[in-house]
């Protein structure tokens, strides 16, 4: 195995770690490595980096390109992304009844779906990822540090990026919202098909439960984060900043504007009035 590792090592293997380690973790779990003919290899591969190959060999970036990054990533721009997102998807629902899918086969039942059904399911759980991540910015800083979207925000599972915020209220009632969105997030709502011939499923239709149950979380959610954003922000680079917000953000209408309660929290920041 030493002789193992010294030769990995020598040929720079990470690149190819890296993209072993997507394989395993779609097809095995590092758990059935153990079991696997090659489990042994790939344990000393492993070892070599301490890790199962997640990341790559990253870049160190100046602190003036952190500087730029925390800005573009700061949990506002989360919110905003998110909030665009959304209009979008509403826009989208609205529309229903125009124009229809129908798929007719021989052998087959008949099924059909408005056109916008697929595009409105995609929308909404990006709109939910990004607000999320608007959170999760704004309770861990340091996971848009040194220039990047650290591994912990990466992730497109919606049920478990909001268990990483203690910030999100409901979190237990509303996981069955977050749940209907993931669950074609990475497969049908993007593509025309699922990623494997055994996960093949028909695209399901959007209920009107689903869609006011979407509505209620982002308004809920941008009653928060409107709140938290107002009070100020700082990253690990040296950006601060609060915001002043007014009506519509992801549909919640506010009696009167939420406004910064105290000054900007020092340094290089910004203020915001939307």
């Amino acid at each position: 195995m030493d002789r193992i590792r010294q030769g990995w090592a020598d040929s720079g293997g990470t690149a190819i770690l890296h993209g072993m380690s997507e394989l395993q973790a779609d097809l095995l779990g590092p758990s059935s490595m153990s079991r696997h003919p090659f489990g042994d290899l790939w344990n000393a591969i492993a070892s070599i980096h301490g890790h199962w190959g997640t990341e790559m060999a990253r870049p160190k970036f100046t602190e003036e390109q952190c500087k730029e990054f925390e800005d573009a990533a700061n949990p506002h721009q989360w919110l905003l992304s998110a909030d665009r997102l959304h209009v979008q998807a509403v826009e989208l629902y609205d529309r229903r009844g125009r124009g229809m899918l129908v798929r007719v086969g021989v052998g087959v039942p008949t099924v059909s779906w408005n056109e916008t059904n697929k595009a409105t399911f995609l929308l909404c759980a990006f709109a939910l990822e990004n607000a999320i991540k608007a959170f999760l910015v704004y309770e861990h800083p340091n996971w848009v540090s040194d220039g990047y979207l650290h591994d912990e925000i990466c992730s497109h599972r919606l049920v478990t990026l909001s268990r990483k915020s203690t910030l999100i209220r409901y979190r237990n009632r509303d996981e069955w919202v977050l749940a209907a969105f993931e669950e074609g997030n990475e497969s049908w709502m993007r593509y025309p098909c699922s990623r494997r011939a055994d996960d093949l499923q028909i695209e399901p239709q959007l209920p009107d439960k689903l869609w006011g149950a979407y509505l209620r979380v982002m308004r809920g959610y941008a009653f928060i984060l409107m709140r938290l954003l107002r009070n100020g922000w700082r990253g690990p680079h040296g950006f601060a900043g609060s915001w002043e917000m007014t009506d519509g953000w992801l549909g919640a209408q506010l009696s009167k504007p939420i406004r910064s309660e105290r000054p900007l929290l020092g340094g290089p920041g910004q203020k915001h009035t939307g």
